[in-house]
């Protein structure tokens, strides 16, 4: 039931933001999130051996920590170059139009973020079954991330491996380290 009030609050919280933006801000933010979590998935992996391999992390976080040091990295670059094209364009606003496709931008992306933390943290064992079993919304958000990444990798083909590595390391780091928290 918790995941469920999260998931939905996010979900209204992002479209009334991006209502509030309009199309130009949300599209930019889309791209942010895609390559926040591409990357993020396709480095994170890396960046955690790194953090485990110098001590700076126990192996438990490190590759939650990893990314989602990544994922806020890439998004505050892309951020910073939207706010730069869109103070030097200063559109007109199209009006209730751009605003409400904005806010639907915006509701997909944090569905997205919020699908890639639901399957993390089932693979990392922080979501426990019961909180799965009781969860309305957890079915169908769960299974947006890998979904639209098995769609994306095939226009990108690095997106195309990137779920399955990362449950082969889950599975390492899982049997390694006790996970229940």
């Amino acid at each position: 039931m918790m995941l469920d009030i999260i998931g939905i609050a996010l979900i209204v919280l992002f479209f009334v933001r991006g209502y509030m933006k309009g199309i130009i801000v949300a599209a930019f933010s889309i791209l942010a999130i895609i390559l926040g979590i591409v990357c993020s998935l396709k480095l994170s992996e890396r960046f955690a051996t790194f953090l485990a391999d110098q001590h700076i992390i126990t192996s438990g976080w490190c590759q939650l920590v990893s990314y989602l040091a990544i994922f806020i990295g890439i998004v505050l670059i892309v951020r910073l170059i939207a706010k730069a094209i869109e103070s030097s364009l200063e559109m007109a606003m199209l009006g209730w139009v751009n605003r409400g496709i904005g806010g639907l931008l915006y509701a997909f992306m944090i569905s997205v973020v919020w699908s890639t933390f639901l399957w993390i943290g089932t693979k990392m064992h922080i979501i426990n079954e019961t909180t799965i079993i009781n969860s309305k919304t957890y079915p169908y958000l769960s299974q947006l991330a890998p979904w639209l990444f098995q769609r994306i990798g095939k226009i990108w083909p690095m997106v195309t491996s990137i779920f399955h590595d990362l449950e082969l390391f889950f599975g390492k780091v899982n049997t390694h380290v006790d996970t229940a928290r």
